[in-house]
């Protein structure tokens, strides 16, 4: 568990995951799809979205912002 708290950056202050990296837009989406009350459709987009950040890691990051 230490070893993807490490990979995942949360603000201080807060505690809310930062989206500045690839896994913290995955996890953003990720908890868009369970946590807000939205449609099927835009669930699948949010999930879709998140698999995204995982599979453009290395680049293109800039169109998921």
């Amino acid at each position: 568990m230490n070893l993807i708290e490490k990979r995942i950056e949360s603000d201080e202050k807060s505690g809310r995951i930062l989206v500045d990296n690839y896994i913290g837009i995955a996890l953003s989406r990720y908890q868009d799809v369970l946590l807000k009350i939205e449609p099927i459709p835009n669930k699948i987009a949010y999930a879709i979205f998140g698999l995204e950040a995982l599979y453009l890691k290395g680049g293109g990051r800039g169109e998921l912002r």
